[in-house]
């Protein structure tokens, strides 16, 4: 009786064993879902994210459809008023295994989509810094 009541878990095992080994598969532009992406930290730290002379307060990045992207990020200074500046960037994206490449004319963005809902970008506004960007 105790034998009938194991085969059961073995078989579960294998199955969850056999799914994880799927979720490594590399992702291709046509597996990542357009849509947008709200930034959620900023070198592995929540929002809002204080640097050496701005805060960041939000940014979002949206993959359109045929390869169009829109990327913002709001941003407050620690000194002078605290005043509120607001980057943009636009241009095309794609998708090579798991390497993401954003063109915005000459300007390269890269990053990486670490699953199908989140995304990490390195950003240089000012300094460099790995966005990580999750979708809404």
């Amino acid at each position: 009786m105790s034998a009938y009541k194991l085969r059961p878990l073995a078989v579960a095992v294998v199955a969850l064993a056999g799914g994880a080994a799927s979720c490594q598969q590399s992702l291709s532009s046509s597996l990542l879902p357009e849509g947008t992406y709200a930034l959620v930290l900023v070198d592995d730290s929540p929002l809002p994210y204080r640097g050496t002379s701005t805060i960041t307060l939000g940014g979002a990045l949206a993959l359109q459809s045929k390869g169009q992207y829109s990327l913002t990020q709001t941003d407050s200074a620690i000194s002078g008023g605290g005043g509120v500046t607001q980057f943009n960037s636009q241009g095309t994206w794609t998708l090579n295994e798991n390497a993401l490449v954003l063109r915005d004319g000459g300007t390269l963005y890269l990053g990486v989509a670490a699953s199908l809902d989140t995304l990490r970008v390195n950003l240089t506004v000012g300094t460099v810094h790995t966005n990580t960007y999750v979708r809404r």
